[in-house]
């Protein structure tokens, strides 16, 4: 046998640095699978403080006391402008043509015959349901409402020629935007848990058919069959609205025709 070699200092330094970084890497090994036990059972990482739920009801409180101090400013204003109507013609005009356009762009309330559309999601139980031959198996996303479909039974109202429209009892004008955070709706800074009510001012019998041709809720009714989602449709001879209270952004504005 050849007689072996003497390690070089170079080589004795390598295994002597492998050797310190064996307990360097098993320890950073030991913290990634800690905390990725941690996340699979849902508990929070270091740092973090996530509180949606509580955040949102913060928010609400927040909307609900900024709602409170814009009604008292709006009647400071209208007081004040009702004072200055006395003696100024031009603000007597501006008052008149305010009362006559508050209706139609939802500065005012309103009232009177008109339909009412929920949407609803499915029960729980919907997914182990039996269901026809050829209807795949759900998922979440397929047993909930979403922001198209409330979008498209608004589209379907305007389509019918509502004068007026709500969503959750919330004034909606030009302005409005309706949003899904989850499965809630977002509708002028507030919260709602489905189902989710739409009401429209106007002949029933037109938004009805407004309704029934939109697209949006041909493909939401595909739904309702296969899955159990909810949809009614209801004629109502005496819906009331109230104002819309919140900020108007808009500063002008021409119809989209012209």
């Amino acid at each position: 046998m050849p007689p072996m070699k003497a390690a070089s200092p170079d080589s004795e330094r390598s295994r002597r640095s492998f050797k310190l970084l064996v307990p360097v890497v098993a320890a950073v090994a030991g913290l990634l699978a800690a905390t990725a036990v941690a996340t699979s059972r849902g508990g929070q990482l270091p740092g973090q403080h996530d509180n949606l739920p509580g955040l949102v009801a913060d928010r609400q409180a927040a909307v609900a006391t900024l709602e409170r101090k814009a009604q008292q400013l709006r009647a400071a204003v209208d007081k004040s402008a009702e004072t200055a109507a006395v003696g100024s013609q031009q603000v007597r005009i501006a008052r008149s043509q305010e009362a006559a356009l508050g209706g139609v762009v939802g500065l005012t309330a309103v009232s009177g015959a008109g339909l009412v559309v929920s949407l609803d999601d499915a029960p729980r139980s919907a997914r182990d349901q039996p269901r026809e031959p050829g209807v795949p198996t759900p998922t979440a996303n397929d047993l909930v409402v979403h922001q198209q479909d409330v979008q498209a039974a608004l589209n379907g109202l305007r389509a019918g020629g509502a004068k007026a429209l709500t969503v959750m009892g919330q004034r909606v004008i030009a302005t409005t935007a309706v949003r899904c955070v989850g499965n809630t709706l977002l509708v002028n800074g507030r919260v709602y848990s489905p189902p989710f009510i739409i009401a429209a001012l106007g002949d029933p019998q037109q938004l009805r058919s407004g309704v029934d041709h939109e697209p949006g809720v041909q493909i939401f009714r595909q739904y309702v069959a296969a899955y159990g989602l909810k949809l009614d449709v209801t004629a109502e001879t005496d819906l009331k609205m109230s104002a819309y209270t919140g900020a108007v952004g808009l500063v002008h504005a021409v119809p989209a025709d012209h």
